[in-house]
């Protein structure tokens, strides 16, 4: 019966400091990744698990038992993508190399994530998980925690958030505003949070990178979208504002919605109009298939409209629901969608819409 040492690097260090192309299987070649890695970052503790999974290959051969050793490397993108290829190495390493067992050794918890997707190709006897001993003293405490503040992957869950956080804080209470602060900072929090529960981190730093390229290449849409950004900042807080002063209740909210959702329609459309502008600039292209759009939003808006007068008017009975006003929006919100979809239909029958725009 033949025994796998696996020893799992899920973010890829040592594809990523030590050009170690993975998987690595044998003894030689992974001492001599262990050793790659170890020079180039001495204190990576995927070294040390490494050489801990080659230290306990040494001892089953030395005990005379049949076993392989073997790394498999993810990606810097921790998740669904290091996840696909660590499984697609893994499946390599078995065809390869014929076992009836494995066992892990692992850095952390955070590589033991992939645990369920080797269980599931092959019976794991046990797990091994490495931890570098450090002396338990205050300056040895302090230097882990600068070099943790200097690792990359730390910076961008946990140092550029809180510093944004009390950026924020400390803006507002210098201009007054203490209380606009902290509904900033968990507005923002809130935005993290999605972003990091739908694994949105590549997407958000891809718009953050085409928003440096348009700042260097001067794109008017960039600047036109920075002008939407400030709409809907005055908008919350002139809606914030108005409501101060009245007592918290479902009615006060409904109306806090009712006036932010035009200046986020406005953002929205000024946003819009921007990129429109720069791809007819840039390409000359119409993007026709913005022209649903406007409509669709400001039916949007009537209908939000509505629903806060129904919120308003639903402790006075049933009767008072349905008011003058309430039917005005509604009609009007169907008048406008009518006119819409219908200039749109003709727009899609006498123009070229591609399908490419839409996605954009």
């Amino acid at each position: 019966m033949k025994t796998l040492i696996l020893c799992v690097d899920r973010d890829n260090d040592f594809g990523k400091k030590a050009n170690v192309k993975s998987p690595v299987i044998g003894r030689e070649d992974n001492i001599n990744a262990a050793l790659s890695l170890g020079l180039k970052d001495s204190e990576d503790v995927d070294t040390n698990a490494l050489l801990s999974a080659i230290n306990l290959y040494d001892q089953f051969v030395t005990e005379g038992k049949d076993t392989e050793i073997a790394t498999i490397c993810g990606s810097p993108n921790v998740g669904v993508e290091s996840d696909r290829i660590l499984v697609s190495q893994l499946e390599e390493v078995l065809g390869q190399v014929n076992c009836d067992s494995a066992i892990l050794v692992s850095d952390g918890a955070e590589d033991e994530y992939i645990l369920p997707l080797v269980m599931s190709r092959i019976r794991i006897d046990s797990i091994k998980r490495v931890i570098m001993k450090q002396a338990q003293n205050i300056e040895s405490t302090y230097y882990i925690i600068a070099k943790a503040l200097r690792d990359e992957k730390i910076q961008r869950k946990f140092v550029i958030p809180v510093a944004l956080f009390l950026l924020i804080i400390c803006s507002a209470a210098i201009v007054g505003y203490a209380n606009i602060g902290w509904a900033i900072v968990g507005f923002v929090v809130g935005i993290y949070l999605l972003i990091s529960a739908f694994n949105l981190e590549s997407t958000f730093l891809e718009i953050a990178k085409d928003f440096k390229t348009g700042l260097m290449t001067g794109r008017i849409s960039l600047f036109i979208s920075m002008l939407a950004v400030l709409v809907v900042i005055i908008g919350l807080i002139i809606s914030y504002n108005q409501m101060a002063e009245r007592t918290f209740s479902a009615s006060c909210a409904a109306s806090f919605v009712g006036t932010v959702i035009w200046w986020l329609i406005a953002g929205v459309l000024i946003g819009m109009a921007g990129k429109a502008l720069d791809e007819y600039i840039k390409e000359k292209k119409i993007m026709w298939s913005y022209w649903i759009v406007p409509f669709s939003l400001i039916i949007l808006g009537l209908l939000v409209l509505a629903a806060v007068d129904v919120i308003n008017n639903v402790d006075k009975g049933v009767r008072a629901l349905i008011t003058l006003s309430l039917i005005v929006k509604i009609v009007v919100a169907a008048f406008i969608g009518f006119i819409g979809f219908t200039t749109y239909r003709y727009i899609k029958e006498h123009f070229v819409v591609e399908e490419s725009e839409w996605r954009r």
